[in-house]
């Protein structure tokens, strides 16, 4: 960041972020005792005021925007349809009692330092990994790979992929 540029101020970022990752503790922590409540309010008020501070001096380049909030939809309905899936194939794999499962290896370009890709990669790594058929193993930059595990083989996990983004 120059120094012509007028730094943003911290508060509006951690009064945004605070209720989030206290509700993050509270969903995580599972009690409702004073002493835990307190607890995770400190902690979130100080997670939320250190990833400002840090992202106010330019460490954290990270910065989602407004913008994936019209990716959410098709992130639940992707998350339903293969809920489904994965519910049919378990059913039939208790049945024949015998487990699948296969890697699957797609490619996508970065550009290496571009703070947009890092956010591309985080947004797939998400929306990969929160539906149940299918983890994101791994990320190499370098090579442009992205590893899959996925339950239930898809015919296509390039188009599910793309559907996403």
């Amino acid at each position: 960041m120059s120094r012509s540029q007028p730094k943003p101020r911290l508060w509006p970022h951690v009064l945004a972020w605070w209720p989030l990752l206290f509700a993050l503790w509270l969903l995580l922590c599972g009690s409702l005792e004073w002493p835990e409540l307190w607890v995770g309010a400190a902690c979130a008020l100080g997670s939320a005021w250190l990833a400002a501070v840090l992202r106010r001096a330019g460490v954290i380049p990270f910065d989602p925007g407004p913008a994936w909030l019209t990716k959410l939809p098709r992130l639940w309905l992707h998350l339903v349809v293969e809920s489904w899936q994965l519910f049919v194939h378990l059913l039939r794999t208790l049945r024949a009692r015998r487990p699948e499962g296969t890697f699957v290896s797609l490619e996508r370009r970065w550009t290496p330092g571009d703070p947009a890709a890092g956010r591309e990669r985080a947004w797939i790594t998400l929306a990969m990994s929160v539906t149940p058929n299918t983890v994101v193993v791994g990320i190499d930059v370098a090579s442009g790979r992205i590893l899959l595990h996925q339950l239930l083989p898809q015919e296509d996990a390039r188009a599910s992929l793309e559907a996403l983004l």
